[in-house]
């Protein structure tokens, strides 16, 4: 992932985005759960977005892909579609609500 690099005066606009580190690691210092930064955050939030089912998360069907349901199809150019298709529509979808 190809992020911009941030300098000077648009270095105090920028925002910082933090999430829970999914494998639950100890942090050494803290004894609390390890947090992860930027753009890990950010992937994690992705990945997270696609690997739910729309339904999975209580009062919010629309969130999530069915990308599961594509898993065991032929890679071809009609499932590349619709893997690409499947990823844009969760994003917007999440992005909307």
């Amino acid at each position: 992932m190809a992020l911009k690099k941030i300098s000077g005066k648009d270095q105090k606009r920028s925002r910082s985005f933090t999430d829970l580190s999914l494998g639950m690691v100890k942090n050494a210092n803290t004894q609390d759960v390890a947090v992860v930064k930027n753009d890990n955050a950010i992937k994690q939030a992705i990945k997270n977005l696609i690997m739910t089912t729309p339904g999975e998360k209580p009062f919010q069907p629309l969130v999530g892909s069915n990308i599961s349901k594509l898993l065991f199809e032929p890679l071809d150019d009609f499932t590349s579609d619709a893997i690409k298709q499947e990823i844009f529509l969760s994003a917007c979808l999440t992005i909307q609500n």
